[in-house]
């Protein structure tokens, strides 16, 4: 299939594979025991009784297979790499398991009829020392106790076939869909009945789910149980809702980012790299450069006015110790440094770099806008989010020029919300105040936050589901009504899927 990586959520397949091919195993295995009941012309030979099983049970191994791999092969059409892929090699894991239980399987079937089981007209005596079974036998009438049978005798009494049964020694299940359930179901008030109230629910549902619910619009933890049982007080430990244990303002934060100098259009070029890579900085691609210069006194002043235009943004977390917003900007802390050690600001291009480094790495520094020092005072030294400075905010050098540039703030909502509901709006709001700076300042800005990647990941679900599952309902109804050639059985099978 060309992928170049395998991860743990391919190996589920293995747990559907299992599922499917028992599935297509007992329908298999319980026409080839039904063969055994059938008359002479089928019952009397191996391969009369491997056709009749074949053509009692291929059709049903086939569409179960069909629908299955055709609903994989949907899911492999959506955005997500790692669905996508799982999807595509679940299909052709099913149908390689098809493929196997219509060959090797009655391979088996047969060699252990030929070998293992002694004939006796209709194949029901296993040759264990020669011994009749003993439910075998009594449902052949052939005896019921473990003794020796004579061969001849017991081809001749199992060549009548089935001598039928007795209501009476059957199971509560089977007396009860032999007896009750057949009775009913053949009355028509019953049959429209039962449709309408299955039609009346699963209408309901559709109503309910498009209406009430969304897919992300849980809170982060629910309590399931009563207050005080000692498993929901273990949950709430867990995942840190207990007041007892809480989070602390040191928590992460997620942050809102503006990124100057690449192609809004293709900010990144992955030709080339595995998109099920993980933790392989190469698998990243290549960033996409405009190769506009950040360095000239204009960008030096534009950059510092980006970060003033920050403040206005109403998702901008505010430090409560210093009531000042929560911002990584470098070039606005270069900009104090330079001022307060009375220094121009803007400085010249050529000189930019040089100037910058000095600034990161003037550890004596004790006045405004010190990036470093001895006192750990400096702005990449903060007490409450120390390492994010650094981060969140810096710039990258080639041939001397600076070309790259990224500034940050972080974010009120909590880091673990994630409700499309309300991390879309915030997300909209860094993108659109971007793009509001880069039509006034003429410049390429690239505004997102931190959750930008769950809400894709959420919204390629969302749309994978609303395409797929009708999709997969009119594959379904298609397969039943060439199978069946009853449209209206089909409909209704179909409407019982849904």
């Amino acid at each position: 299939l060309g992928h170049g990586s395998f991860t743990f959520m391919h190996t589920l397949v293995i747990y559907i594979v299992l599922g499917i091919g028992a599935d297509d195993i007992f329908v298999f295995a319980d026409a080839w025991k039904q063969s055994r009941a059938q008359g002479p012309s089928i019952s009397g030979s191996i391969a009369a009784r491997l056709q009749w099983t074949m053509n009692r049970s291929f059709k049903a191994m086939l569409i179960t297979s069909a629908t299955t791999c055709s609903a994989f092969m949907l899911t492999s059409l959506t955005d997500l790499p790692i669905i996508s892929t799982f999807g595509s090699f679940a299909s052709v894991v099913i149908v390689c398991n098809f493929l196997l239980v219509v060959s090797w399987y009655p391979a088996c079937a047969v060699f252990h009829e030929r070998y293992f089981v002694r004939s006796c007209g209709g194949f029901c005596a296993v040759r264990v020392c020669g011994f009749m079974c003993k439910g075998c036998g009594g449902q052949w009438g052939l005896g019921t106790n473990n003794s020796s049978v004579d061969v001849e005798a017991g081809d001749e009494v199992c060549a009548q076939g089935p001598v039928g049964y007795d209501r009476d020694k059957l199971r509560l299940a089977e007396r009860f869909f032999d007896g009750p359930f057949f009775r009913g179901m053949q009355k028509r008030w019953v049959r429209v009945a039962i449709l309408i109230c299955f039609s009346v629910v699963g209408l309901t549902g559709v109503i309910f789910a498009g209406t009430s619910v969304r897919l992300t619009d849980k809170a982060w933890t629910e309590t399931i149980l009563v207050d005080g049982h000692p498993l929901q007080t273990t949950l709430n430990l867990w995942l840190g809702t207990n007041d007892v244990f809480a989070a602390t303002d040191d928590d992460f934060k997620e942050a809102g980012t503006w990124m100057f100098g690449l192609d809004p259009r293709r900010p990144v070029d992955r030709t080339g790299t595995d998109p099920l890579g993980q933790d392989v900085l190469a698998n990243y691609g290549e960033p996409v450069f405009t190769g506009a210069d950040l360095g000239t006194p204009e960008a030096q002043e534009m950059l510092v006015a980006a970060c003033d235009r920050l403040h206005t943004i109403e998702s901008l977390a505010i430090d409560p110790d210093t009531g000042k917003p929560e911002l990584y900007c470098f070039m606005s802390d270069f900009k104090a440094y330079r001022i307060s050690h009375n220094l121009s600001f803007p400085v010249a291009s050529s000189a930019l770099v040089p100037a910058l480094e000095s600034w990161r790495h003037d550890f004596e520094c004790t006045r405004q806008g010190c990036y470093k020092n001895v006192q750990e005072t400096g702005v990449a030294q903060g007490t409450r989010y120390p390492n994010f400075y650094e981060e969140r905010t810096g710039y990258y050098v080639e041939d001397g020029t600076v070309i790259f540039a990224y500034i940050s703030g972080n974010l009120t909502m909590d880091a673990r919300e994630s409700d499309l509901g309300r991390i879309v709006p915030e997300y909209e709001e860094w993108r659109d105040a971007a793009k509001l700076f880069a039509e006034e300042e003429g410049v390429d800005v690239i505004g997102f936050t931190g959750r930008l990647e769950w809400i894709a990941i959420m919204q390629a679900l969302i749309q994978g589901v609303t395409t797929g599952v009708p999709a997969s309902l009119c594959i379904a109804m298609l397969v039943l009504v060439l199978s069946t050639a009853n449209l209206y059985i089909a409909g209704i099978a179909t409407l019982s899927i849904l």
